[in-house]
């Protein structure tokens, strides 16, 4: 399936990047396979940057594991198999802040394709969306109604990972972002045509960069200082 993508890594107003972002394109015996992932370090614990690129490292490690170790496995096998990760994922992050006397955490958005369909994976308040003519969001936002955290890798003892199936259809477009790119700009996003500058036939990852770069200059303006980072993908 023909896609093209790119993507931003943003510090902004922060001293630093606690964001971290992984894309693995692999065809196996025909097959091919993408993974996307968007964390963001929780601001206000230790290590941020820590837990995002562990968890976005570990994520991307794991689907070149199970692909060079594993025989083919169905959409069910795979997502059972990312399940297990995560929550591994989630107590070494817990085992290693308890060794050290800290707390540390992030949020997790992740989307695992073979072909043209798959899994989302989300804890937190990262988002992914999808769509044609405009974006939708299609996870939850995980936070109570004072804006803390209720899901966060690392953090707390339990965690409930969000997991709904994905089809992804021709001349669409999925993003995976964090609060700092998307949340003062959603509806920007979401409005019919908010994606004409990716709909054109000679859509570039150009195209592609200028339009993410664009939002972010667009939530930027309205105020947002937190790190902004995003991964944007477009179907042919």
């Amino acid at each position: 399936m023909e896609f093209i993508c790119n993507c931003i890594w943003e510090k902004n107003g922060r001293a630093q990047n606690e964001d971290a972002l992984a894309f693995l394109n692999v065809t196996k015996e025909g097959k091919e396979y993408l993974l996307a992932v968007v964390c963001d370090g929780i601001g206000g614990l230790a290590e941020g940057e820590n837990a995002s690129s562990f968890v976005a490292d570990s994520l991307g490690k794991e689907l070149l594991r199970l692909l060079e170790t594993c025989k083919p496995m169905s959409r069910r096998k795979w997502r059972n198999a990312f399940l297990r990760k995560i929550y591994q994922c989630h107590q070494m992050l817990r085992m290693y802040g308890k060794a050290r006397g800290i707390r540390l955490g992030t949020t997790l958005s992740m989307v695992f394709l073979c072909g043209r369909s798959g899994w989302i994976f989300q804890a937190g308040d990262s988002a992914f969306f999808s769509g044609k003519n405009s974006l939708k969001r299609k996870t939850g936002v995980h936070r109570t109604k004072h804006g803390a955290l209720k899901q966060a890798m690392g953090a707390g003892k339990e965690l409930k990972v969000e997991c709904k199936r994905l089809y992804v259809r021709n001349c669409s477009a999925i993003l995976l972002a964090t609060d700092g790119f998307y949340q003062r700009v959603e509806k920007e996003l979401t409005v019919e045509n908010g994606l004409s500058a990716l709909q054109k036939k000679e859509c570039s990852e150009t195209d592609i960069d200028v339009w993410l770069r664009n939002t972010f200059r667009m939530a930027k303006q309205r105020g947002e200082r937190d790190n902004a980072s995003a991964i944007c993908v477009v179907y042919r």
